[in-house]
Parts: C-alpha cells; structure tokens; sequence
C-alpha cells in the first residue's frame, strides 16, 4: 500500500503543472506524510506507525463534501479563534468562580475549569456536579453560552459551504468545478490566483 502512495506521489510530482506549489500545498504535505513510512522503514516505532494514519487525510481528495468543509473551516479561521478563545476564558472565570462558591466539591480551580469546560461543550460527565443554587446558577448560564457559540459556527460554516455549493469556479489549468475559496485546484494542483493573474494581463 505504501509503494503504490510513492509511485502515485510520483506521479502527482510529474504531472503537476508546478512542482513548488503541488508540495508546498495541503495534499502534497499530506501525500509525503503518507509514504514517510516507506523511507524510514529500517526503523520502525510506534510514532512512524502512527503516520500511516494520514493515509486517511488522502481521501479527502476524493471526497467533495470533505474538500468544501476543510475550506470552509479555513476561512472561518478567525471565527473558530474567537469561540475557542472565548470558551478558554470563560472556563478560566468559571472555574475560579465555582471553586470559590463550592471549594468542598471542587478541589482546584483547575477543576473548576475542567468542569466549566465540560458544561459549555454540553458533554456532562457528570464526575463532578455543583450542589448550590449559585453553582447551579453558573452551569446554567455556561449551558447557554455554550450552545449559543457552537450554533454561532455552524451557522457560519454552513453559510460558507452553501455559497461555495452555489458559486462554484472553473479551474484555469484542467477545466473541473471546484470551490472558489480554493488557492489550488485539488484535481491539478494549479494555483488559481496566479492563473487568474496570468489571464488578465
């Protein structure tokens, strides 16, 4: 399985309209991630092993819905940003402010913030629970944040994904539709911004 990812990486490599862009691009990482095994198979361990994992990330490729999400994701960088660093601070608040009002139940406010986190997510372990109406109180009001920022996300990404579904762009170099957000077609490797840039001048 190995050799045939290295002879398809091969190829890729020869057919590829840019050599520097193809590696430099999120499947030509993922491709050389994926025969690395091959080249360091004198000495086998479990970290290497563990690398034949991306050979999954090579579906990815094949898979539309799987391409239109990671580039949605990409653009919504920013927005993820905000939510998760939002999150991490209102755990590090909660778990302070719980820790404070139930010290008997929480042992630290690291475990204030372990169950913060928990809450806001809407896992619920249930390994540690709040016995107060003040403690009660602030899961409440974590409960609602949480659902209110991962609906936020998805609202978002969802938006990203239906304008990429119904805007679809040509690729300069081999013709296929793919997603405007794209930098490289995924079918040819071409960059699209620089092609454009060709055509127009």
């Amino acid at each position: 399985m190995t050799l045939l990812f290295g002879l398809e990486f091969i190829g890729r490599c020869y057919a590829a309209r840019s050599l520097r862009a193809y590696l430099f691009s999120f499947y030509g990482v993922v491709d050389m991630l994926a025969i690395l095994p091959m080249l360091l198979i004198g000495d086998p361990n479990i970290a290497i092993r563990l690398l034949r994992i991306l050979r999954l990330l090579k579906l990815v490729r094949y898979l539309r819905a799987m391409r239109l999400f990671i580039s949605s994701m990409r653009d919504t960088m920013e927005m993820l940003a905000m939510v998760f660093g939002g999150i991490a601070l209102g755990a590090i608040l909660a778990g302070n402010m719980i820790y404070t009002i139930e010290p008997e139940t929480f042992s630290s406010a690291f475990e204030g913030a372990w169950w913060s986190i928990v809450t806001m997510t809407t896992v619920g372990y249930g390994d540690v629970v709040p016995h107060s109406l003040a403690g009660r109180a602030i899961a409440v009001c974590l409960m609602v944040v949480g659902i209110c920022m991962f609906a936020a996300v998805t609202a978002v990404v969802s938006v990203k994904i239906a304008r990429s579904l119904h805007h679809g762009v040509q690729c300069h170099g081999c013709g296929k539709a793919i997603a405007p957000e794209f930098p490289y077609c995924p079918y040819c490797t071409a960059k699209q911004d620089q092609e454009e840039e060709e055509k127009s001048s």
